[in-house]
């Protein structure tokens, strides 16, 4: 072990003498603050409102938000990806015609999706009722206006990630969000208003129009750029479709099983689920704050054709997040009774489930880069394969799961599928290209090259 610290040591040395060290640990280090805070700012939300409306409640309004956030990425159709794919290049070789272009439809993209989808949704559910929908329905009906301002927010953060606006891309939906979630429903509170999931869901549809209107008036303002633009529609969908059905794919492999239970279940056991998902996936921040930088940085090392420099980008990723995330793990598994306790007496059944999913949010954050690797180098068909089979997978697991071991069944399945597709993405990237995107990888090659 003193010979691999040594090495990574080593590393860290080389990198920061060439500056890629620098760069990473300056927007890393961004990004690990806000999402640091934000997990702070989230943690207090959840626990606020899970104590305001109550196990049943708070489940239901945990629903409608798992929906619409699997039907914001539908409605994003892949440009979000794509833009932290195209813009780092353009900018490398200075296409700005092309980067106004592809930002250009980006925005029209996004917007005609979101609005569309969230009108049929509506349509839907209407028929489904019959035309006289239940008070479920009708909060699932306004839950879906989330759609517009949430999709152009996550486009907007991929916009100010693409040129390294860290700050700007993360703040509103990190931490501004849930500040005016928590601040409106405490106005309401406080005026003698009775609350219940309705009344959160509209004031979250409100508060996120907000953010997006003002994070878009920023970006107008300080992300000029002066060229005519040119345009690669063809190219950029080429692109785009394979990354949204790859993000599609992940995210239901996030969310099916709070889906699954709050179909085959009840929103009690939607909210004791939710808060143990909320509390394991403290565990990949760390993998994500340095991901938000890695993107860019692993997309353009990629276009200059550089081996050798993205093993070391990954690397250094990989001695960055493996040794925190096992420390974080350690520490939630220790707290967990208590600090489910916090959300309320109820939540404290959620307890076997959190220590589940804590062990598979630490295989996630030990894979490494993997998803943005593949989708930062071209690969992003083999991942749309790879998350393809795996939520499939994933939907019968978590399925029988819950059949035979209520949520604790639904817990050890998402886990298991988790593992499953992280080391089969893991092997894709050393086989297509020759780099080790974990710390167990670069390890075990280490120890084979050495015999």
């Amino acid at each position: 072990m003193s010979a691999h610290v040594a090495a990574a040591r080593k590393l860290v040395g080389t990198f920061t003498r060439s500056g890629t060290a620098k760069m990473l640990a300056r927007g890393a280090s961004a990004a690990f603050i806000i999402f640091s805070f934000g997990h702070l700012i989230n943690l207090l939300a959840q626990i606020a409102l899970a104590r305001w409306l109550g196990v049943s409640e708070y489940g239901e309004y945990s629903y409608v938000v798992s929906w619409t956030v699997l039907l914001t990425v539908l409605a994003g159709l892949g440009l979000n990806t794509a833009t932290v794919r195209f813009i780092p290049s353009y900018s490398a070789t200075s296409s700005w015609g092309l980067a106004r272009g592809f930002l250009k439809n980006a925005y029209l993209g996004t917007i005609a999706g979101s609005v569309g989808i969230a009108i049929l949704a509506d349509l839907l559910i209407l028929l489904a009722s019959g035309g006289a929908p239940s008070s479920s329905a009708q909060v699932m009906m306004i839950g879906m206006w989330l759609l517009p301002a949430a999709t152009v927010i996550e486009l907007q953060t991929s916009i100010a990630r693409a040129y390294q606006r860290i700050t700007v891309a993360y703040l509103p939906g990190r931490i501004l969000r849930y500040v005016i979630v928590v601040s409106g429903v405490a106005v309401l509170l406080a005026l003698g208003v009775d609350i219940t999931s309705r009344e959160v869901v509209l004031v979250t549809v409100g508060g996120l129009t907000v953010l997006a209107v003002v994070q878009f008036l920023f970006l107008r303002r300080n992300l000029k750029i002066e060229d005519s633009a040119r345009y690669d529609t063809g190219g950029w969908w080429r692109v785009a479709m394979p990354l949204l059905a790859s993000n599609m794919l992940q995210e239901s492999l996030r969310r099916t099983d709070i889906l699954l239970i709050g179909i085959v279940m009840d929103s009690r056991n939607v909210g004791i689920y939710t808060v143990a998902t909320r509390i394991a996936s403290l565990v990949t921040f760390i993998l994500a704050s340095v991901n938000t930088i890695a993107g860019p940085m692993i997309a353009s090392t990629h276009a200059r054709k550089d081996k050798a420099q993205l093993q070391k980008l990954l690397s250094l990723i990989a001695h960055g997040t493996f040794w925190p995330s096992i420390v974080l793990t350690l520490a939630l598994a220790v707290v967990a009774n208590p600090l489910l306790g916090y959300f309320g007496p109820e939540f404290r059944d959620g307890h076997v489930v959190l220590l589940i999913l804590l062990c598979g949010q630490l295989i996630n954050a030990t894979a490494g880069s993997v998803g943005a690797v593949l989708n930062m180098t071209g690969h992003h068909r083999d991942a749309v394969r790879v998350l393809g089979v795996s939520a499939g997978v994933n939907l019968v697991a978590v399925f029988v799961g819950i059949q035979l071991g209520g949520i604790v069944g639904a817990a050890i399945a998402t886990a298991c599928t988790n593992a499953l597709w992280n080391i089969w993405l893991h092997k894709l990237i050393v086989q297509r290209l020759g780099v080790y995107p974990s710390l167990p990888g670069l390890f075990l090659a280490q120890r084979s090259g050495s015999r």
